[in-house]
């Protein structure tokens, strides 16, 4: 919703491609964002309003200072209200082909929340 025009500058990524930082900033708008993998995310300036995807309703509000950890595999709606600059972490974790079937059944099944 809107015209989220997002920008980001890669800070630093590790020789071996599974480890990065970054700053993200964004204008007002919704969208949704699957993550593909773990992120920290501290925010620097503004607000933002994420909600996971699912049959619970877990809703984070962070503000600057806040920090949080969003899971690879995890579905989420973000609504920014007018500007967002956050501090990213990210981290690349190698699951085998059988990591990732399990897990996904586990979801399909509702035995294990989306990561």
């Amino acid at each position: 919703e809107g015209n989220p025009i997002a920008r980001a500058l890669t800070l630093a990524i590790a020789p071996d491609q599974r480890f990065s930082c970054a700053v993200w900033e964004c204008q007002a708008g919704r969208f949704k964002w699957v993550f593909g993998l773990d992120e920290i995310i501290h925010i620097l300036e503004g607000e933002v309003i994420i909600e996971e995807a699912g049959s619970q309703k877990i809703i984070h509000s962070l503000r600057p200072g806040d920090t949080a950890l969003l899971p690879a595999g995890l579905t989420a709606y973000w609504t920014v209200p007018k500007y967002l600059k956050k501090f990213a972490i990210h981290r690349s974790v190698k699951r085998t082909f059988l990591q990732r079937a399990i897990g996904k059944l586990a979801r399909l099944l509702g035995l294990q929340k989306a990561e």
